[in-house]
């Protein structure tokens, strides 16, 4: 099983950090690596992503949503994984810790992948959170 964690500090409040994390279905605005997020129930969604020509599908539903300090999923169907954010404010906005298990379906992929799989799903959630302290810290520097 492999595992990922990115911490990233953003300019703004936690308050604004969190409707832009709990707003699942417009994670592909924030990723290149993230084609599709579609809710197909309340609190479950479909993922569709491409690490690098690699397609994974899953299915995941929100199993905690503490606004604004945690919000937390697992996969119910497809590639297994299951993660949280949690947000912490400081005295310059907000400390973003996001954490991350999964598991690549072949037992010997998954051992021959994992640290290249990491490294991707790093960067998928690093270019994620790096998109949205951009979007947020020009946003707060216009007011």
């Amino acid at each position: 099983m492999g595992s990922v964690r990115y911490e990233i500090d953003i300019k703004a409040p936690p308050e604004k950090v969190f409707t832009i994390i709990e707003d699942v279905e417009a994670f592909p605005r924030y990723s290149s690596f993230i084609d599709e997020v579609k809710q197909t129930a309340s609190g479950t969604y479909q993922w569709k992503v491409d690490l690098m020509g690699m397609r994974l599908d899953w299915e995941a539903e929100v199993t905690e949503s503490v606004r604004p300090k945690r919000f937390a999923w697992r996969s119910v169907r497809g590639t297994f994984n299951r993660g949280s954010y949690t947000l912490e404010p400081t005295a310059e906005g907000t400390h973003v810790s996001f954490e991350m298990e999964y598991h690549l379906t072949d037992s010997i992929l998954e051992r021959i992948a994992s640290p290249l799989a990491s490294r991707l799903v790093s960067c998928i959630y690093g270019e994620f959170l790096e998109n949205i302290r951009k979007e947020l810290e020009r946003n707060e520097n216009k007011a």
